[in-house]
Parts: structure tokens; C-alpha cells; sequence
């Protein structure tokens, strides 16, 4: 971790970024920096030990500061001095830590939907016709002139709506792929319910209607977006959510064979290990009683080029599986369970429709696996 007394520590954008609403800002090789969401940081605050080898770790709050010159060109700093010493006139969006019980529903929804507003203008959304030229892959280059086009597009949006000056809090959490030299990245969003409770009668339906119309409703997974190591074209090729909005059953499942092929063969390697860490993961959630993991992403990671996963596999411990291939899932904004005393609704057993999507990745990645 970051000492805590260093002044100014300088951010830039995360250009590993496949997916989201908001910029990632990354820190160091090791850790990333995303808006702080009042029950996001609560669940990293107080999450179940058995989980913990399947979220990313969790290193604090940041206040990040955004600066932003004559010609529009933005820039980051941050600090881990004490949030409550800066003066809170400057700070544009605090978000007071809630206790996890204590309110009733209205009072819990509001509070909600307050921090939503004061997030939203951090939140990078392309505009519907953006769309048309964003359902291709983006092949671009490694090494120094490496360019993820879709952090290039979110900070392109993100540039226009922030203004000088502006603080925000932010949490620190592990950069999942800074041990890779050529990470491949498949983000996707499991699960059979992407809504909460606390949302209004018609984001409800929205989400309704969005599952019935995609593989969120039939597989309980929906593609987020996805980065591919190509060895023998020494680039990388990104498919972006827009390109997902499109895929079926059939679609999603070539989608998943095409993450694990390198343009020449499949990576049965990295097959195996994901099968097992996803039975383990799936074996976890089955044992979590209360928990509802709506909206909430899985991240899977492996070293893209074979030389590097070699080398891992033979500096690490046989039986650390995990070394060239990593499965984490991430964005709990809209988790709840049993300790969010003032939700309206509380459920009990394990989150079914989690474990019905990943039961589902699970049957793809055997059926190539046996195939």
C-alpha cells in the first residue's frame, strides 16, 4: 500500500479497461482506482473469508483530484490523507460511509439514489449513435504505442463532463492483470437478475425487459466486453459491450471458445484451470446464505503469451493453479445481503441466479474442454 503520508501520488487511465460505466484510474502495477459506491466498499469492508480469493483486495479510499486545463486535456492525483482534513466545500462527491442497518426502505432508497446522482456525471456513456461503429474489434498494438480504444472513448467522454478541481473518493483495489505481459480479458456480467430492491418501479422493468432480450435471461450471463492476445499478429483485439448487445446462445458460446483461442489453437491449459477455480467459486456461492450479487461482474484473466505462461507455471508452486490464470469478480454496487438491515427485501439461501450463470460458463468451457 501507498504510504499514507505521501502528498500527491499521480493516477492515469487503467488501459486494460474492458468494460464499465466509469474510468478506471490506475496507481501502480498493482493497484486501480474506481469511484467509491457506499455498498461496494461496505461488502469489501465485510466480506466472507471463503470469498475473499475471488474478489480483488481491497487497499482503502483515495481522494482523487481532477484537474483540467484551458485546452480540456484532464489529469489525475490523488492522496490517502485523512478524507475528513480537506475542506468539504471542495469536495464534489463525498459519500458518507452508511451503516449497514439502522434505516428504513424510504430512507435507504433515497440515500441511494442521491449518491447515484452525484455519480452519474463520472459515468462515460456513449451516446446511441456512437453505437453503429463500436459493434467491431479494435486491433491495436503492445508495447509503448499499446492503446485501448475503449478507455480512449470513455476518457474522451469522461474529459468533457468533469471540471477542474473537482474531488472525488475513490477505492484502491488490486490491479487484477498488472502480473500479466499479455492479458487476455473476458468481463461478463452473471447472473439471471441485474436489478435491486431499492430501484424505482421502472429501472426495474428496464432490467426486465433487458434480461428477456439477452442471454442474461436464458444462460444467466451477458458479455461486457473482452480482450484477446493475438501471438501471431503480436496485437491485441478488443470487443466492446456494444459488440455483445448482439450475441444469442450460440453467438455467446462461440464468443467464449474465441477467448481461449489464439488465432492458431486452444489454450486447453488455461481451459482446465478454469474450469476448476469456476467449480470452486460455484461450490463458495452455493454456501452463502443471504447474499445476492445483482449486477455483478466476473473477471477472467490469463497470460496471453506462452513463453510468459511457461515461465509461471514453472516459478510457481504446482499446486497454485492459479498463477497464469485468474477468475475474481468484481462491481458489488448492487449487492445485498441479510446485514443490509434496511433493505426491503430479504432473501434467504444462495443467490440461484448467480450460480445458474455460472453453472452455465462451467458446461461451455467443458463442452470445448471434451470436444
Amino acid at each position: 500500500m501507498v504510504d499514507s503520508q505521501e502528498d500527491s501520488i499521480q493516477l492515469r487511465p487503467f488501459n486494460h479497461q474492458v468494460g464499465g460505466h466509469f474510468l478506471v484510474l490506475e496507481m501502480s502495477k498493482d493497484r486501480l482506482c474506481k469511484p467509491l459506491v457506499s455498498r461496494e466498499k461496505l461488502f469489501y469492508d465485510t466480506i466472507p473469508s471463503d470469498l475473499k480469493e475471488f474478489a480483488p483486495g481491497f487497499y482503502g479510499v483515495i481522494l482523487v483530484r481532477i484537474d483540467k486545463d484551458v485546452k480540456g486535456n484532464v489529469s489525475y492525483s490523488g492522496s490517502f490523507k485523512e478524507i475528513e482534513a480537506e475542506d468539504p466545500s471542495h469536495v464534489t462527491c463525498t459519500v458518507s460511509e452508511t451503516s449497514i442497518g439502522g434505516q428504513d426502505e424510504t430512507d435507504s432508497r433515497s440515500q441511494e439514489e442521491e449518491e447515484l446522482q452525484r455519480l452519474s456525471h463520472l459515468k462515460c456513456s456513449l451516446r446511441d449513435d456512437d453505437l453503429k461503429a463500436k459493434r467491431i474489434e479494435f486491433p491495436f498494438s503492445n508495447g509503448d504505442s499499446f492503446h485501448n480504444p475503449w478507455t480512449q472513448r470513455r476518457l474522451n467522454v469522461f474529459s468533457k463532463s468533469v471540471a477542474d478541481k473537482e474531488l472525488h473518493e475513490y477505492i484502491v483495489l488490486e490491479n487484477l492483470v498488472g502480473k500479466f505481459d499479455c492479458p487476455c480479458i473476458l468481463d461478463l456480467k452473471i447472473g439471471t437478475r441485474s436489478y435491486t430492491d431499492v430501484m424505482s418501479p421502472r429501472k426495474q422493468q428496464e432490467h426486465l425487459e433487458r434480461a428477456a432480450s439477452t442471454t442474461t435471461g436464458t444462460l444467466g450471463i451477458r458479455f461486457c466486453g473482452m480482450q484477446l492476445y493475438n501471438p501471431l499478429e503480436k496485437n491485441y483485439q478488443l470487443y466492446d459491450k456494444y459488440y455483445g448487445h448482439s450475441l444469442d446462445v450460440e453467438s455467446l458460446n462461440d464468443v467464449i471458445k474465441r477467448f481461449v483461442f489464439d488465432g492458431k489453437e486452444y489454450q486447453f491449459d488455461v481451459v482446465q484451470v478454469l474450469v476448476t477455480r469456476l467449480k470452486k467459486l460455484l461450490g463458495i456461492i452455493s454456501r452463502l446464505n443471504s447474499y445476492r450479487f445483482f449486477s455483478s461482474s466476473l473477471l477472467l484473466v490469463y497470460e496471453g503469451n506462452k513463453e510468459a505462461r511457461k515461465a509461471m507455471r514453472e516459478e510457481g508452486d504446482c499446486h497454485e493453479i492459479k498463477s497464469f490464470v485468474d477468475i475474481r469478480m468484481i462491481d458489488f454496487a448492487n449487492l445485498t445481503h441479510s446485514g443490509f438491515s434496511s433493505d426491503p427485501v430479504q432473501y434467504d439461501g444462495p443467490d440461484e441466479g448467480y450460480m445458474y450463470g455460472l453453472t452455465s460458463l462451467v458446461s461451455m468451457f467443458e463442452s470445448l474442454n471434451n470436444n
